[in-house]
């Protein structure tokens, strides 16, 4: 399970940025109109000019691009929720021509999600490939997977398949055989804030610089294999005339330096990048935040941010 081939830093804040944002990065940073910890739960702001929204007008303006990213705390309903309701507006309003792609699914289970789809697969069956994947509750995202299989809504799955990930953790890319190197996605280490942010985190978790070239290789790897298993996607017959709606961790989308930027340089297609937030951290799960000295980054957080409160299952 990848969960377990990754480092205790990645887990951590990687993929629940959005509930740790607020002790990474000053709320001037990711928001300079509106003070994001203020915002009452079901408002939607546009970051860059800090203006309210409705939800008739941010699903308005989703129409337009072809890759919606929304990103996520995994283990908060509210933010699952957010997600839902963003596919089935899209659904309704581009029936047919949506495809949702996850992280939480790695490259080999494609065949599994797309029984699922088609409604071939019973639901056990799914579950066993559900934790053949991901370590977080199932329940998480039931709702959200079963309107998936209701509308026979095409799913594809983002993530590297865990031999590479394994291999690339353990040996690091300078101890991969050329052939084996070769057969990986681009990585482009020089995107200095997406540096300046992974070096923070790395610091938060007081390894120091010891072993973060090859932590940070990692991370690359995730976000790159995301971005081209999207862009090959939409540029292949499968793919023509659709849009996507990409469910993933926070900070895989979070100030576009993720999955986003590495998607547009190699498909400039219009996106829009939506974070659900959370401002109040419920009792007992303050582990989901991180002492960690924030770089200051020239960017905003999202494009549009929705304020949203905190459920956990209440059951396990």
């Amino acid at each position: 399970m990848r969960a377990v081939l990754l480092l205790v830093a990645f887990l951590a804040f990687g993929c629940t940025a959005p509930m740790a944002s607020s002790s990474l990065t000053s709320l001037e940073q990711e928001s300079p109109y509106r003070d994001l910890d203020t915002l009452k739960e079901g408002t939607i702001l546009h970051v860059p000019t800090g203006i309210e929204i409705t939800q008739a007008q941010l699903l308005d303006f989703l129409g337009n691009v072809r890759i919606v990213y929304i990103g996520e705390t995994h283990t908060n309903l509210t933010h699952h929720r957010v997600q839902l309701d963003i596919i089935k507006s899209l659904e309704e309003h581009f029936p047919g021509k949506i495809t949702v792609g996850m992280e939480m699914f790695d490259q080999p289970s494609q065949p599994a999600l797309d029984r699922w789809s088609r409604g071939e697969m019973d639901e056990k069956s799914f579950v066993k490939t559900w934790y053949e994947n991901w370590d977080q509750d199932y329940g998480y995202y039931e709702d959200i997977l079963h309107f998936i299989r209701e509308k026979r809504i095409p799913l594809r799955a983002l993530n590297v398949p865990d031999e590479q990930l394994h291999e690339l953790t353990q040996k690091g890319l300078e101890g991969l055989a050329s052939a084996v190197r070769e057969g990986l996605p681009e990585l482009d280490s020089k995107d200095p804030y997406h540096r300046q942010s992974m070096e923070a985190i790395w610091g938060g978790h007081a390894h120091g610089k010891k072993g973060f070239d090859r932590f940070y290789q990692t991370m690359l790897l995730w976000d790159e294999t995301m971005a081209q298993n999207i862009v090959h996607y939409l540029s292949s017959p499968e793919g023509q005339g659709k849009k996507i709606i990409v469910l993933a961790g926070g900070f895989h989308v979070g100030y576009g330096f993720g999955i986003p930027r590495r998607a547009f340089r190699r498909l400039p297609e219009p996106y829009a990048i939506v974070m659900p937030h959370t401002s109040a951290i419920p009792k007992g799960r303050e582990y989901l935040l991180m002492d960690v000295t924030p770089p200051k980054l020239p960017l905003y957080l999202a494009d549009f941010v929705w304020s949203v409160g905190y459920e956990d299952l209440k059951e396990k």
